[in-house]
């Protein structure tokens, strides 16, 4: 049975990798919403794999930003920080979406605060 399960998970990775890349895919050639939504899609079915896939998915906030889910965005990239304390860029992206929702003087009261990015151009933001 251990043998099994280990086949299920790998199984799963692969799945969750190759939705990964096709929702990239599907981000990176959009022409319209429908295209988006593609995108989403996949991003979604990787949290219906693992669940846990939604803390890594700034991917799907980026999709979420352009569909103007622009709270749901923000959860997302809330996520992705929590999971990586020092990514300027996702608390960029999350002032960006909570303007949206909550008009900039709020969202820069609820600016994510983040460590030291590794990339010298994002720590000049």
């Amino acid at each position: 049975e251990t043998s099994s399960r280990m086949a299920e998970v790998k199984e799963e990775k692969n799945d969750a990798q190759k939705l990964l890349k096709d929702g990239m895919k599907y981000f990176q050639l959009a022409t319209n919403k429908e295209d988006l939504k593609k995108s989403l899609t996949c991003f979604d079915d990787m949290i219906k794999i693992n669940v846990e896939n939604k803390k890594r998915l700034w991917q799907r906030g980026l999709v979420l930003y352009y569909l103007d889910d622009f709270a749901e965005g923000a959860a997302q990239f809330r996520l992705d920080v929590e999971l990586n304390p020092n990514d300027t860029e996702e608390a960029i992206w999350c002032f960006l979406c909570e303007i949206h929702t909550d008009g900039k003087e709020k969202a820069l009261e609820n600016w994510l605060k983040v460590g030291r990015d590794s990339r010298e151009v994002m720590r000049i933001s």
